[in-house]
């Protein structure tokens, strides 16, 4: 999770294009993030992103890729 007052990258959909904004993060809610002085959606950042500034999506794809590990682990060992 990034910190407040962080400089941060952020890459958002908004229909068929794709953008990028470079700037400071000063707030979060539960639907959006204020980066300098653009509030940015959730739903809008890719999932890379995402993952960085949303502690829901963050702790989900926590969950996911220990489960994969586990999966992966257990099939190893199962040979």
């Amino acid at each position: 999770m990034a910190p407040l007052h962080e400089k941060i990258l952020v890459k958002y959909r908004k229909g068929p294009y794709a953008y990028r904004y470079r700037g400071t993060l000063y707030a979060r809610n539960a639907k959006n993030v204020l980066v300098d002085d653009i509030y940015i959606s959730y739903i809008d950042m890719i999932p890379e992103t995402r993952v960085k500034l949303d502690k829901r999506f963050n702790e989900k794809a926590k969950e996911d890729f220990i489960q994969e590990r586990v999966r992966e682990f257990t099939r190893e060992t199962a040979l």
